[in-house]
């Protein structure tokens, strides 16, 4: 945690013997709608927080190992009530300070304030962390399903899965909500109105090109005062030096609070992209089980192109995009939603194998055209190419797979694809090297 010493937070405000906590496994430390003005901080152990659901009975939610904390949101909620039961799942101790009976220095209090911003930072990265390491576990879950039930049973267990995500991804989101809020509050409160600009800027994402960062670095050296660190974090914010310059001059240590503040912004941006991604990864299971959809004969195959497109934009950042569309492909019959989800899987695919792969220059290319029969798409990237071994298998709905930086992701997305281009009367076909792999996918004219 930067901007104020752990280890001094640690022994200043939790050593006190008197304030600590052993408990056996098994052993509750808060229980839900539970008051608590208690900050724990675990030094032992493992803790982790359930909720309870009349069907899924008690489901974890966080969980918290040493030098990770305890009651963050009743700690610093208004109304200071646990949501969650928190439980040890080994024996363990903690310290708490209670923010209701302590009394410190004002000094010792200005530093524990700006303390707490590391803190729920740090709580938000471990919630994305926990939700990515849920998310894994559910979808290991699922792969074992499809191996053992197969085709046959395969909507019945996709809506399974699909439920059991939805409960967790909700649980989530609406925890990061809490402490979204809280964030806010803080900023708010804060009274400096070019804080809380930077931090409005950083809520919109890391947004610098290689070139920009260049160009802003050398700025920043030109300030006195600022260390190296503070130069490389204040050009990660692609905040240009002119708009800070006056106030770095006058006072070089203010660059640690913008960064803080930019860092909290950024980290907002980066949980609500996790949770739209996440929200598609459930709607990719449930389209596995799913046989009605809307349809409609007169549909624009370009408009769902765009579409996903939109959808892929964060992502489609991280490489060099091309998308030409033929501007006199007639319409057809065919369910748009369906189409997008193939172009978005067909697109995520390509960028994430370049992306794992470290491919130099790596570039992604969308195309539409057509003949006398089909609307013809081409999806391409050159990326490492897939094996020749595995390209018969990479619409099979238990095929996962990571070779040379190859990466499917959830494994499930090219059986969905596969499956909505069969129910569209459509072929696709992939044609793969190293450095170059075209996916095309051909839909019949209505005629």
């Amino acid at each position: 945690m930067e901007g104020v010493n752990f280890n001094w937070v640690k022994q200043e405000f939790f050593s006190d013997e008197s304030k600590k906590l052993q408990l056996k496994k098994g052993e509750v430390l808060l229980d839900p709608n539970h008051r608590n003005t208690r900050l724990f901080l675990v030094t032992k152990g493992k803790f982790q927080g359930y909720l309870s659901d009349a069907e899924l009975g008690n489901y974890p939610v966080f969980e918290a190992s040493e030098n990770k904390f305890i009651g963050v949101y009743s700690y610093f909620s208004d109304e200071h009530l646990s949501y969650s039961k928190v439980i040890a799942v080994e024996d363990s101790e903690v310290y708490y300070y209670d923010r209701a009976r302590e009394s410190h220095s004002p000094e010792e209090m200005q530093k524990l304030t700006q303390f707490h911003i590391s803190i729920v930072v740090n709580e938000l990265y471990a919630r994305q962390y926990f939700a990515k390491k849920m998310a894994l576990e559910k979808y290991n879950d699922s792969q074992r399903l499809l191996k053992a039930e197969k085709m046959s049973t395969l909507g019945q267990m996709a809506a399974g899965v699909a439920h059991e995500l939805n409960n967790s991804i909700g649980v989530i989101d609406g925890s990061m909500g809490r402490l979204s809020e809280f964030i806010h509050k803080c900023v708010d409160s804060h009274g400096d109105q070019h804080l809380r600009e930077v931090f409005e800027i950083g809520k919109k994402g890391q947004e610098i090109s290689s070139e920009e960062a260049r160009a802003h670095r050398k700025q920043y050296e030109k300030i006195k005062g600022l260390t190296d660190g503070q130069i490389r974090k204040l050009t990660k914010t692609g905040i240009p030096a002119s708009e800070v310059i006056n106030t770095l001059q006058k006072d070089p240590s203010r660059a640690d609070r913008i960064n803080e503040f930019w860092e909290v912004g950024c980290t907002l941006h980066d949980m609500e992209i996790a949770a739209k991604h996440s929200t598609h990864v459930v709607r990719s299971v449930k389209q596995l089980g799913v046989t009605e959809h809307q349809w409609s004969k007169d549909v624009s195959i370009n408009d769902t192109i765009s579409e996903a497109m939109v959808i892929l934009k964060n992502l489609t950042k991280r490489v060099n995009t091309t998308v030409f569309l033929d501007e006199y492909i007639p319409n057809t019959e065919a369910c748009p939603g369906q189409l997008v989800q193939v172009w978005i899987n067909l697109v995520k695919n390509g960028i994430e194998s370049m992306l794992n792969s470290n491919t130099e220059d790596p570039q992604i290319r969308i195309a539409s055209s057509h003949d006398a029969k089909n609307i013809i798409i081409k999806v391409t990237d050159n990326g490492p190419g897939i094996p020749e071994d595995i390209k018969q298998r990479i619409f099979e709905p238990s095929f996962t797979t990571k070779v040379d930086g190859l990466n499917f992701g959830l494994g499930l997305g090219l059986a969905v694809v596969q499956r909505i281009v069969t129910e569209h009367d459509a072929v696709i076909e992939v044609d793969s090297e190293p450095g170059k792999t075209e996916f095309t996918v051909k839909i019949p004219l209505i005629a």
